[in-house]
C-alpha cells in the first residue's frame, strides 16, 4: 500500500496539485487546470472492479459544472507501452461498457508525469532519484543502514519498465502541456 502512496505524494507536491490522502478512489486534484487522478501502481493489478470504482469517482468530476478531465494513472503499464486514451471499462454485471467521455482517460505514468510537471522525462527523472532519497531517509532512521546499490542500476531498470518507444513522442504531444 505504501507504493500506491508514493505516487500522490510526489504529484502533490507539485504547484496546484493537491494528494487528497483519501485512501479512497480519487488520489490527486488539480484545481487550475481540472484535473483529478485516480494511481492504480501496475497495469495488471487493475481488476474490472477497480477500473468501474475509478470509473465512477472520475465521472463525478468530469460531469460536475467545473468539467475536469479524469485520469486513471496505470504507472507501470503493460509492456512499457505509453498510451492516453478513452477510459471505458467494462461491467461484469450488465455485460456492457461504461459510457465512452473523451475527458475520461486512462494513461501510462510517464505520460501522466509529463502531463503534471510539463516534462518529458519527470517519471525517469524522479525513478533516478528515488534510490537516493529511500537512502537518505533509511540512513536517518536507522544507524546500522547501508547504503543499496539499487541507485547503480536505476536507468537499467527504468528502460526494462519504459523501453525506447518510438510511439512515446506522439503521445506527448498529444497531450496538453
Amino acid at each position: 500500500n505504501l507504493l500506491g502512496e508514493i505516487h500522490p505524494a510526489v504529484i502533490g507536491t507539485l504547484d496546484d496539485w493537491e494528494d487528497l490522502k483519501t485512501g479512497k478512489v480519487i488520489d490527486v486534484l488539480n484545481k487550475k487546470d481540472k484535473i483529478v487522478a485516480e494511481f492504480k501502481n501496475k497495469a495488471n493489478t487493475t481488476n474490472s472492479d477497480s477500473a468501474l470504482g475509478a470509473y465512477d469517482a472520475l465521472e463525478k468530476f468530469v460531469n460536475s459544472p467545473d468539467q475536469y478531465e479524469g485520469y486513471m494513472v496505470q504507472v507501470l503499464p503493460k509492456n512499457g507501452d505509453v498510451y492516453n486514451e478513452p477510459f471505458s471499462p467494462s461491467d461484469k454485471k450488465t455485460k456492457k461498457k461504461r459510457p465512452l467521455n473523451t475527458r475520461l482517460r486512462k494513461i501510462d505514468g510517464k505520460s501522466f508525469y509529463a502531463l503534471a510537471t510539463g516534462e518529458d522525462d519527470a517519471l525517469e527523472q524522479f525513478y533516478n532519484e528515488y534510490p537516493s532519497i529511500i537512502d537518505e531517509i533509511l540512513t536517518e532512521e536507522y544507524k546500522n543502514y547501508s547504503s543499496t546499490n539499487l541507485g547503480d542500476m536505476r536507468q537499467e531498470i527504468f528502460e526494462k519498465i519504459f523501453p525506447k518507444n518510438e510511439n512515446w513522442k506522439n503521445i506527448i504531444t498529444s497531450l496538453k502541456i
